[in-house]
């Protein structure tokens, strides 16, 4: 399976984490109200995260490819490319949590 192949599309990045002491990058995708997807870089040797936004602020996902055995990229809107070295990639979906309705009034 290739990242182009990843139900990424026109989703949004929330967030990148990097465990330096495991070498692992995770990336954190936003496709809608009701699910997060991760997708998780291991054995990460090099992580170049620009924030340029040479197109304007955007955080919304453009295209995810492999461009060779272990060099990933994530393009954004925003114009910026976000390139990975890694062994290996993995994906999953996660259910997102909502507060229950009326919590944040009980919690004042």
């Amino acid at each position: 399976m290739t990242l182009a192949v990843l139900p990424l599309s026109d989703a949004y990045l929330v967030d990148v984490l990097f465990d330096w002491g495991n070498s692992r990058a995770t990336f954190t995708f936003h496709p809608d109200e009701l699910e997060l997807h991760v997708l998780i870089f291991e054995g990460v040797s090099e992580l170049h995260v620009p924030c340029q936004r040479p197109w304007g602020p955007s955080a919304q996902l453009v295209a995810a490819n492999q461009q060779g055995t272990n060099l990933f990229e994530i393009e954004l809107q925003s114009g910026d490319t976000i390139r990975i070295a890694a062994a290996s990639w993995s994906f999953r979906k996660e259910r997102r949590v909502t507060p229950a309705a009326g919590a944040s009034a009980r919690s004042r």
